[in-house]
């Protein structure tokens, strides 16, 4: 594991002629004839297309005039986000060989931008809930995580450099961690979910995973600039070069509400690396060093309600139509939670909405004494397939709507386990950045 060669470096060969786009698919492709039989992460495959996206992105490059950064890139596109030309189906058969006419903003915004659309990655049931098949690479035996199984697992794979993902709870982070790759949740409404199913949902992020921090965050630079944020959202912040290392100086370890479920391996890792950070002259404070770390902690142990709450009302009126149109389709998980959803009323919702409000305000409060916080992105090793594992552990960057990221730093039980980092709001350049300087500690850790 560690920070693998990134897509951008490339590019000079490209400008060069040593190397050029088309050849830098075809052996992408490679990878997918040799393992997409048993990994299982596209739900569509369009290689036709990527062949005549990547010729084009060759002759630019030839004549010195390519379109941006993430020109001739090959993407893979989370089976949730609509796609002109190929089927976006959401993991459910209720929408089998459905063709959108358009593509999301995302979407369009890579296209625009020289980008090659792969395929459509696996997703569970509508990115809720329900277990597709996809494999980890890393361990056919183990779960990728959910719901963007498929674009970490194509990721990881080495089928594409960077794919694109949501994330609801924990489905960027999660998958990152199990996989050993890089993955983003930007601030909420950081970029533009136009074309994803459910756009209106309060508490949805779209984000990316890579092999590589530029890699990720060129795709994210390059969305941003071209589609913007959600209406509403003043959009991405940073500036268009890869963020350079941020020295992490001080972090707050935040105990999220899966704390309790790590792993005793994962759990003494976790402690090893802390010592390595304090160890290279990084500040660690814990909840008995801060009284008012200790008080969000506290108030941090309603998250899962609060995100229930609010996850169940949001999704009533969806769940209501797909069951409708066929419950004999719906996975046990999302039948459990409409369920669910006649339970939460309009005061019940409007009274979690006031929580999660005075728990941003609260976390934004905090975060001004830190340069990050620093918890687990999972509570250990990729789960049995097809088990998931747990997503307690990100549910509060999720809530409050903060950039928190997933960085390869870990091994346990022979798989990799993600250190997850959560940053201030709109901080997702100087995130990226912090990111660098944990996976540098992490490699000093394996060197030692």
């Amino acid at each position: 594991m560690g920070e693998a060669a990134s897509y951008l470096k490339s590019r000079d060969s490209f400008l060069s002629g040593a190397d050029t786009p088309r050849a830098f698919l075809e052996r992408c492709l490679d990878v997918v004839s040799r393992r997409e039989s048993e990994i299982k992460a596209f739900a569509y495959l369009d290689a036709d297309g990527a062949r005549r996206a990547a010729d084009a992105a060759t002759e630019r490059y030839r004549q010195g005039k390519p379109l941006s950064p993430v020109d001739g890139m090959p993407v893979g596109i989370k089976d949730v986000f609509d796609t002109s030309d190929m089927p976006t189906e959401m993991g459910s058969r209720l929408f089998a060989g459905r063709r959108p006419t358009d593509d999301a903003a995302h979407v369009a915004a890579l296209r625009q931008s020289g980008a090659i659309i792969l395929g459509k990655t696996v997703t569970s049931q509508f990115a809720v809930a329900g277990n597709g098949p996809t494999r980890n690479p890393l361990n056919l035996e183990r779960s990728p995580g959910e719901t963007s199984s498929g674009s970490a697992a194509a990721v990881a794979a080495g089928m594409v450099p960077v794919a694109t993902g949501s994330q609801a709870r924990g489905s960027i982070l999660k998958p990152a961690s199990f996989c050993g790759i890089y993955g983003i949740k930007p601030t909420r409404g950081a970029l533009n979910r136009w074309g994803t199913l459910w756009p209106a949902k309060s508490y949805d992020h779209l984000g990316a995973l890579a092999r590589s921090l530029d890699d990720l965050w060129a795709v994210l630079w390059q969305i941003g600039q071209v589609a913007g944020g959600d209406p509403g959202h003043p959009g991405l912040f940073g500036e268009a070069a890869p963020p350079p290392l941020h020295p992490l100086r001080h972090v707050a370890v935040l105990r999220t509400a899966g704390w309790d479920l790590m792993t005793a391996e994962a759990s003494a890792r976790f402690e090893t690396y802390l010592q390595r950070l304090q160890s290279a002259g990084v500040k660690v404070s814990r909840h008995g060093d801060d009284k008012d770390l200790a008080a969000f902690e506290e108030s941090a142990r309603a998250v899962p309600s609060i995100w229930l709450r609010i996850a169940a009302y949001e999704n009533r009126w969806p769940l209501e139509s797909f069951r409708r149109r066929g419950a004999e389709l719906l996975a046990p998980e999302l039948v459990a939670l409409f369920d669910k959803t006649s339970a939460i009323d309009i005061p019940g919702y409007r009274s979690a909405l006031a929580e999660r409000a005075e728990l941003s305000a609260a976390y934004d409060a905090l975060a001004t004494k830190y340069d990050a916080f620093i918890t687990l992105a999972a509570e250990g090793p990729a789960s049995p397939f097809p088990k998931s594992g747990s997503s307690a552990f990100h549910e509060l960057a999720t809530i409050v709507g903060v950039p928190a990221i997933s960085v390869p730093a870990l091994e346990t039980e022979s798989m990799p386990l993600g250190v997850q980092l959560i940053g201030r709001r709109h901080a997702d350049y100087a995130l990226i950045g912090q990111a660098r300087d944990a996976m540098r500690h992490s490699n000093a850790q394996k060197a030692a």
